[in-house]
């Protein structure tokens, strides 16, 4: 149990860590840090990991404490 706990952090950890990096995207490619193929990859990665993740999103919310009344936000209405 606690390897798969840690494979989900992770996961969760990676999709954080991708989309801070997406986020700032043009710094990255301006500077050489990331070049297209990279950002390409980037991108994929996120929507990887958002399908795979998205599908265990209310254990993941209960399981950092989020009430059940935080999951009806508007946006959430339409999964």
């Amino acid at each position: 149990h606690k390897q798969s706990v840690q494979a989900k952090l992770r996961e969760l950890f990676t999709l954080y860590a991708l989309d801070r990096i997406q986020a700032d995207g043009v710094f990255y490619l301006q500077n050489g840090i990331i070049n297209s193929e990279q950002s390409v990859a980037i991108a994929k990665n996120i929507q990887s990991l958002c399908n795979k993740l998205g599908q265990e999103a209310i254990d993941l919310t209960s399981a950092f404490g989020i009430p059940n009344h935080m999951h009806h936000a508007p946006i959430a209405n339409n999964w």
